[in-house]
């Protein structure tokens, strides 16, 4: 499913796995190096949803998120954004950046 398809398929929100529904879970997991100074966001996709690629990048680069209060600061403005843009599921967002 590409990233357009995935905006309005009836499938974009179906679980393919859940914890505690089965006693395995296999997860998608993806290695690479980190880059030090760069952002890296883990979220949920009530998060997601409605948020554009551009606002995320803009609103969420290491210019516009130098301090740890800066990242807090994006998060919530972010999170405020996607709640007034009316999202009914759950909303969860994490930001870190990894200094070497």
């Amino acid at each position: 499913m590409t990233p357009e398809e995935a905006k309005t398929d009836p499938r974009r929100n179906a679980l393919v796995q859940c914890v505690g529904v089965t006693a395995d879970i296999f997860p998608e997991v993806k290695l690479g190096d980190l880059e030090s100074g760069a952002n890296y966001m883990i979220c949920s996709d009530g998060f997601r949803h409605v948020l554009t690629e551009k606002e995320l990048f803009e609103e969420l680069s290491p210019e516009c998120t130098v301090t740890k209060a800066d990242m807090q600061k994006k998060l919530r403005e972010l999170i405020d954004t996607v709640k007034a843009r009316e999202e009914n599921d759950n909303i969860t967002v994490a930001l870190f950046r990894p200094e070497f």
